[in-house]
């Protein structure tokens, strides 16, 4: 919403409704704020698209595709990419593909669209110079090694302060910690993906609080590494650590990992220090510690039931979609059968139409058969209750 709001500001000097509009997903405050027209120009997360998609399945609206941050790899971002490359073959003529990232390895790309015809350009940013200095924690807790970090160098930088750490949880305690020995004309805020938008916001255009306060200290994670930009930032703590959900195929539950970054997260987060001035990034880790070059793609760990559904309604064969990293072969047949058993498709892997409403509910399969089964069962006292 932010980067539209920006873009349409910049590309008629009006707001966001007319040419440049914008749809993500659902939220607490309403569809109607989640979906705002644009005749030219149309923001929309990978899961938004998806489901556009299942609408019209050559996108016959869309001229250029612009896939952001694709370095990211997540698991719908993956599928994005696999849906642009079938429509450079049947719309080679009128249809465009733009892959972004500040981080990206291009030959990867390039091999996986297999294109002759491909332009690459590099934009040269505007980076200053961002110094690194390793300090591990040894003694203290991450915590406590985190903010005492802070309150020694905040005095010697100026501008805001970015701290990089892998949870909310994490965040919320920090922020408590912090504030005992918070320093003068300081404001600590957190800044997380379940914040509201105008919780957001009040990071994001920050300039001075009613008490003239003109610094802050932002505890983040890592949404704060490529999708949203504070201004003015000079210092950045970076904990090394970041939250990931993985599948656990045996016993078919996702559960919640603390892992350590890639490099390319490690260099994102470094360079928020260097958007407007020379910067100070201080990693709470080993050097040695930073072991993987690139993000471990969503796919390789995540549960396939959702994506293989979607798939399946848009009249694809998952066995043969094209994927960049592609994963094994008897996780996607174990989807395909979790989706016979809730017959969502039929023994020719034709889709169902109860497999076509769980895919517009968009949610995990399991979870849509139990929120029908649970509305089939109690449907006399749920619409007492509503009336």
């Amino acid at each position: 919403m932010s980067l539209a709001r920006r873009v349409a500001e910049e590309y008629d000097g009006i707001s966001v409704g007319k040419s440049v509009g914008y749809r993500v997903g659902q939220s607490s405050v309403g569809r109607e704020r989640n979906r705002v027209p644009g005749t030219d120009i149309l923001f929309m997360t990978d899961a938004i698209f998806i489901q556009e998609s299942q609408d019209d399945d050559q996108l016959g609206n869309v001229r250029v595709l612009i896939i952001d941050e694709a370095h990211e790899r997540s698991l719908n971002t993956d599928i994005v990419l696999g849906i642009a490359k079938l429509l450079l073959i049947t719309r080679s003529t009128d249809f465009y593909v733009v892959i972004a990232s500040a981080t990206i390895d291009p030959a990867k790309f390039l091999k996986f669209f297999q294109r002759t015809n491909f332009v690459s350009l590099t934009v040269p940013g505007r980076i200053y110079d961002v110094s690194v200095e390793y300090n591990p924690f040894t003694d203290k807790s991450l915590l406590q090694h985190a903010v005492s970090t802070i309150q020694n160098l905040y005095d010697k930088h100026q501008g805001h302060t970015l701290v990089f750490l892998p949870g909310q949880r994490e965040i919320k305690d920090a922020i408590q910690l912090f504030n005992q020995r918070i320093p003068d004309n300081c404001v600590a805020l957190p800044l997380y993906s379940a914040l509201s938008l105008e919780e957001q916001d009040r990071v994001l255009q920050f300039d001075e609080d009613s008490n003239g306060v003109r610094r802050m200290v932002v505890f983040c994670t890592n949404i704060a590494e490529t999708s949203l930009t504070i201004k003015d930032t000079c210092l950045v703590i970076d904990s090394g650590l970041v939250k990931q959900p993985r599948f656990d195929h045996e016993n078919r539950l996702t559960v919640i990992e603390t892992v350590q970054i890639s490099r390319s997260s490690a260099d994102q987060r470094k360079g928020r220090a260097g958007r407007t001035a020379q910067g100070h990034c201080v990693r709470l880790y080993d050097e040695n510690d930073l072991t993987r070059p690139d993000i471990e793609p969503e796919i390789l760990r995540a549960s396939l039931d959702r994506a293989v559904l979607q798939l399946v309604y848009l009249e694809l064969n998952p066995q043969e979609f094209p994927l960049i990293d592609q994963p094994e072969q008897t996780v996607i047949e174990t989807s395909l059968e979790l989706l016979k058993d809730l017959s969502c498709i039929d023994d020719d892997q034709i889709i169902t139409k109860q497999g076509k409403l769980f895919a517009k509910l968009g949610l995990d399969p399991r979870y849509s058969a139990f929120l029908i089964d649970t509305y089939l069962e109690h449907a006399e006292i749920l619409e007492l209750y509503w009336d």
